[in-house]
Formats: C-alpha cells, structure tokens, sequence
C-alpha cells in the first residue's frame, strides 16, 4: 500500500526516497525516486544533523562491524559515516575495512560538522553557580587561570558512543604537559556529566565547606538586652503602675481595711479604771439651773 498524504484524491501522493549518497562536496544528501530514478539533494545544515541526533539516540544505530556488509564487499555510505561519527579516522577503517580512501574522505566533511557542532553544545552547556547559570566553557576557563598566566588553547571534541551518548574530549596542555577531560553528553535533552576525575575537577563550582545535608539549620537567639535603671517612682504611681502591667488573673486580693479602732486606744494609753470612773457623770440641779457646779456634800 503506497503512502498518501490525505483521504482526498486530487492531493498529491507522498514519495518516497531512499538516501543513496553524499554528493562530491560532502555539503548535500544525495536521495533517489526509485519509482521514477530520480535523484534529489538535501542540504546539510545544522537543523537537519540535529534531527538526526535526536533520531539516534531514540533509536540505537546498529553496531559497526568489521566486515564487509554488502556483496560487492564494501561498507555501505552509513556504515562508512558510523564509523567516522563514532571518532574513527579514516586510516583506521581503510586498514579494518579495506575500503579505498578516497570513498571514505566523501563522507569525512559533514560527520566532522556534525562532531564539532555536538561539542561546541556541550560546551555551552550552562552549569548552575550559585543564583546565575555560566556555560562549561567559562567555567572551564576560569579554573584553567590557575595553572598557567598564558591564555590556554582548548580542543573540543565529541563522538558518539553505541548507546547513543555523547563522549566530549577536552585537550589542552599546561606546562605539565598535555592534559585532558572527559564528559557524557545527552543531546536530546541538553545535559553533560564528567567523565573522569579532571572533568569532575573543571566543572567544580566553589563547593561549599559542609554539605547541604549536614548543615545545622538555623535557629534564632534571644540576647537579652542591657537593663535600663529602674526610674524612681512614688508610692502611688508605682502602685498605679504595678496594677495595670499585673494579669488580671493573678492580681492579689485587695488588701482589706482593718477595722476601725477606738480613738482612746489608738492615742491614750489609759491603764486601768475603775467601775466608777468609766460610769457617765450625770449633772447636777444646780448646774443645770445656775450652770455652777454643787458643792461635794460634808
């Protein structure tokens, strides 16, 4: 059943074409109708060798081998640009393969592209610092500052490994020699891991002294404040003042009056007396007529 592009029968019925090769400048892809013979060509810009990372990685590339895989005993175009896309010089499969040079440097222009656009994405990969976001590659610089005064030539590379992961290769070379990093990256979606211990040491952000985990957490401290001198206050304000800062609930129970004393006893001290004496004196007729006291009877 041939593939259509709609239920609608005055639309146009989709082609199919087969990759057959890469043009002689290694800037095209060659497909061909076999319906019809003929060929097209397909540009190879930076969108089309993405698609074509993403694809990889979704579906596992067939493992290169050493033999030859079709009858006139010669790798195939794809076989030809796996090898090279998985970081092997082309002397290396003339001399596991057999293949003439000249078949293999067609396909070398764009796999090497493909290679070094891969890598510069991996460098500019954004590694988190604190609140701000700074690419592999700066961070990379800055701890290269430490070895050498010089600016340090950096060499990018990155080839594809059989589970679809990116290898990234930092080269450089400091005066105790030449040196170099490795990473994983993960095109489809963007991240990159270190690979070995100097990638682990390049991409080392300013570690903190102790762990996130094992940070106390904070606690706030009351610091008692230095004591003011009390103000002298009279009785009656610091009474009054006493009373209104006291809760209601513990208040004290108003003090209760003592009850009223005698005024005799509270200022005299009269000692003893007699019945007599502590009688009421009753006035006499004469006093209450002439207002002179009567004479004590003989």
């Amino acid at each position: 059943m041939e593939p259509w592009l709609g239920t609608d029968a005055k639309l146009h019925r989709v082609r199919e074409l087969r990759f057959d090769d890469i043009n002689e400048d290694g800037t095209a892809l060659v497909l061909v109708d076999d319906e019809s013979s003929s060929t097209f060509e397909v540009a190879i810009d930076k969108r089309l060798l993405s698609s074509i990372a993403l694809a990889r990685v979704k579906v596992p590339a067939p493992q290169p081998t050493a033999q030859a895989s079709n009858d006139s005993g010669e790798l195939t175009p794809a076989e030809i640009q796996l090898r090279l896309r998985m970081g092997h010089s082309p002397e290396e499969i003339v001399q596991q393969t057999g293949v003439a040079i000249d078949r293999v440097m067609r396909y070398l222009a764009p796999i090497v592209n493909e290679r070094a656009w891969i890598a510069e994405r991996a460098a500019a990969v954004k590694l988190r610092k604190g609140n701000e976001q700074v690419a592999l590659s700066e961070v990379v610089a800055n701890r290269l500052e430490s070895l050498a005064s010089d600016e340090v030539a950096l060499e990018w590379d990155a080839w594809r490994r059989e589970d679809g992961l990116w290898a990234i290769k930092l080269s450089y070379r400091t005066a105790h020699g030449p040196r170099e990093a490795k990473w994983l990256f993960d095109a489809s979606v963007s991240s990159i891991a270190p690979d070995d211990a100097e990638a682990e040491w390049l991409m080392e952000i300013d570690p903190p002294a102790t762990p996130a985990a094992e940070k106390p957490p904070r606690r706030l401290v009351s610091v008692p404040a230095p004591l003011a001198p009390e103000p002298e206050l009279e009785p009656e304000q610091h009474l009054e003042t006493e009373q209104h800062l006291e809760p209601e609930q513990h208040r004290e129970p108003e003090q209760q009056l003592e009850p009223e004393q005698d005024d005799t006893d509270e200022v005299f001290d009269v000692g003893e007396v007699t019945a007599e004496q502590a009688r009421p004196k009753i006035p006499s007729w004469d006093e209450i007529l002439f207002g002179t006291p009567a004479r004590p009877r003989e």
